[in-house]
């Protein structure tokens, strides 16, 4: 695909050590996981030196430093985890050294965008089929309040962080293709991602239904061979008495046995109790891996049709100038103009960036006249969304603008 693609799990405390054990290798070797173990001593953490506990070391740096009020609900999301995902041949194409840099500079982005200290771990993964690397931080605001929904809140924010992070790379010259964050089956990959997640705990949860009816078996057989009896058939002779006497290893005996039945029964019972959860645990999962095929089908129907549509507004637009370029002389002039004024007025303001024709200087003459015209009413997030598409003409000065 030639293009990065961030994939965000906001995870709970609750989800912390399934995170770790991902991230730092901790699961036994399962069939069809993807990972070469071979090479897992290859991977790295760009920030901890070595292994550590998730949920130790994050609840004791929540606990430190976060200053609400309210007390922090079970269910708050105490991490953003974050998947970097290209495809295979980008990493063919680089050198080590590169490969290197271009996690390196992946996890600058992040320390820059959301604060260094807040970065808990950077792991790169090179047992799988393509490189990757895993950035989670804890989502602290300024003033250091715990709330993912400040940075997450909206569908647009993940389409801006996809667009910064492209142009990021970019600016630190790295080779890609363009991203558009309209179309969705440039997340396919992620999709991808969860299905092999999802494929892995269905493998799990089978392995444990297999162990489980293993372990029915054993305790059928033994609590089998208990045999259980109302009441003790007495002999003529003691019928007069009301206590019968029994050796005392007789009776040592008798309750050892009795105790073990009783244990026995017990311990079936639980365990079959723990095997029809975990059944109803993967039927779950199996239901949530039809969805995310579902998703996956309609994301690529989507992605074809948003594909369709940009193409046919292209050439549209391209027809429009050879139609009329004769006979207007600034056309290319109001079309930049024109592009401007919608990216800047719109609803929209994470345009792709090659939305402007960077090889028509007249065009973009006619997108900065524009921008200059209004620049005293823009609000500071607007003019910062034209300097990322003009990095090298627009630069932010210290006056004061409207707040948006």
């Amino acid at each position: 695909m030639s293009y990065p693609v961030l994939h965000l799990q906001k995870v709970k405390g609750s989800e912390l050590k399934e995170v770790q054990a991902h991230n730092q290798r901790e699961k036994d070797e399962i069939p069809g996981d993807g990972i070469d173990r071979r090479r897992t001593i290859l991977n790295v953490d760009l920030v901890n030196e070595q292994p550590f506990d998730y949920k130790k070391v994050i609840n004791k740096t929540i606990d430190q430093r976060y200053t609400g009020q309210k007390t922090i609900s079970k269910d708050a999301i105490k991490l953003c985890n974050f998947t970097v995902i290209n495809d295979a041949s980008f990493f063919d194409s680089l050198s080590p050294e590169e490969e290197k840099r271009f996690f390196d500079t992946s996890l600058l982005f992040f320390q820059e965008r959301y604060g260094q200290k807040n970065i808990m771990y950077a792991v790169v993964h090179k047992d799988e089929s393509a490189p990757h690397i895993h950035i989670g931080f804890i989502p602290f605001t300024e003033d250091d309040q715990l709330s993912a929904k400040d940075f997450f809140g909206q569908n647009k924010d993940l389409y801006m962080l996809q667009s910064d992070f492209h142009t990021f790379l970019k600016q630190h010259n790295f080779d890609l293709d363009r991203p558009d964050p309209k179309i969705e089956d440039l997340h396919l990959e992620v999709y991808e991602r969860d299905l092999l997640i999802l494929r892995e705990e269905v493998n799990r949860m089978e392995q444990r239904l297999n162990e489980g009816g293993a372990f029915l078996g054993e305790f059928e057989k033994l609590t089998g061979g208990v045999k259980e009896k109302s009441s003790i058939q007495l002999s003529e002779g003691f019928k007069t008495k009301s206590v019968m006497e029994i050796p005392k290893e007789d009776y040592k005996e008798l309750y050892t046995l009795a105790l073990q039945s009783f244990t026995r029964r017990r311990d079936a019972a639980s365990y079959k109790q723990k095997y029809e959860h975990t059944l109803a645990e993967l039927n779950d999962v199996r239901s949530r891996l039809r969805e995310v095929k579902q998703t996956k089908d309609q994301a690529l129907a989507y992605g074809r049709v948003l594909t369709g549509e940009s193409e046919l507004l292209r050439d549209t637009l391209q027809h429009f100038k050879q139609m009329f370029s004769d006979s207007y002389e600034h056309l290319d002039w109001a079309i930049g103009h024109a592009k401007a004024s919608a990216h800047l007025s719109g609803k929209t303001k994470e345009v792709p960036i090659d939305f402007y024709d960077r090889e028509n200087p007249e065009e973009l003459e006619g997108a900065r006249d524009f921008f200059e015209q209004g620049k005293q009413s823009l609000t500071r997030q607007e003019k910062l969304q034209f300097q990322r598409l003009f990095p090298e003409e627009v630069a932010l000065d210290d006056q004061d603008y409207p707040e948006s």
